[in-house]
């Protein structure tokens, strides 16, 4: 599919990212550019370092660990969003890697991810999306401001609140995905979620209209949830509670309610001794493939 008004961006930190130009290669569709931005953190500055690079007229924001499960999902990408709105994106979603080991396995679950192969567009919640594949108008994207760089983590639902506070819409595509990489070690799961946590507890008490979480703007508030929160880890052990469900269900669930506690204490820290995201300055580049 001739394109020449698409542009992509790969933030890369530290990672491989021959893999994921492999895998954009492969696609049906033709870009205008592909900017990669290396050594920049946190995400959310990367991100916007690549749309200001970008001369598309369509940005399509890729993670670079990222592996399609078509070479069409970037041409129905554009082709779903250039029938939409100004103000609205599409958000492709995940699976779990056929690889993925145990840790990988608990810490997956993913309420996004079908096997309906309709190819319509569904309605998200803008709580439900992602940077990790994330499609939008660049002129759009400028507008809102794009990501929030004091943000520790949780950008990509700043933004989706943004842009839906603003009129906007989300979606994603049922038959699109893409092949998730969770942490894969039991030292990464805590670190992962404590940063995620973090990030949650930033957006939190930047929207509090929004109910993103647990409101905790006073200490008090803070100290009573981590009591709770203590008093039913053990409960927690053998009882699955998910917001989807009416009534929770008897499971034995040792290693998520720990990182949940874990998660927990993060989210209260960051209520207690609210930061803002440590702007590394690493040494950053821009490269530009032109095709």
């Amino acid at each position: 599919m001739k394109e020449d008004n698409v542009s992509l961006i790969i933030p890369a930190y530290d990672g491989e990212i021959q893999s994921v130009l492999l895998d954009v290669k492969d696609q049906s569709i033709d870009w205008r550019d592909c900017v990669i931005v290396r050594r920049v953190a946190p995400a959310a500055r990367a991100r916007n370092l690549g749309a200001r690079k970008a001369k598309g007229e369509y940005l399509i924001f890729i993670d670079d660990d990222v592996k399609f499960n078509s070479p069409k999902v970037l041409e129905d990408v554009i082709g779903t969003l250039k029938s939409l709105g100004h103000k609205d994106a599409i958000n492709i979603t995940w699976r779990l890697t056929p690889q993925a080991n145990w840790v990988q396995r608990k810490l997956s679950g993913n309420p996004l991810f079908t096997f309906d192969r309709s190819g319509q567009e569904v309605e998200i919640s803008w709580r439900e999306c992602g940077a990790a594949c994330f499609a939008i108008r660049s002129k759009w994207f400028e507008e809102l401001g794009g990501y929030d760089e004091d943000l520790i983590s949780g950008e990509d639902c700043d933004l989706a609140y943004r842009l839906v506070k603003s009129g906007g819409k989300i979606h994603t595509l049922p038959h699109c995905w893409f092949e998730h990489h969770p942490p894969r070690t039991i030292k990464e799961a805590i670190r992962k979620t404590f940063w995620y946590e973090r990030g949650n507890s930033q957006v939190a008490r930047k929207y509090p209209e929004a109910d993103y979480r647990i409101n905790l703007d006073h200490s008090w508030k803070a100290m009573v949830y981590l009591l709770l929160r203590s008093i039913a880890f053990l409960p927690l052990v053998f009882l699955n509670v998910n917001y989807r469900q009416r009534w929770p269900k008897l499971a034995f669930r040792p290693f998520e309610t720990f990182l949940s506690y874990i998660g927990a204490w993060a989210y209260a820290r960051e209520w207690l001794f609210p930061s803002k995201a440590r702007i590394q300055e690493a040494t950053s580049s821009l490269e530009t493939i032109l095709r």
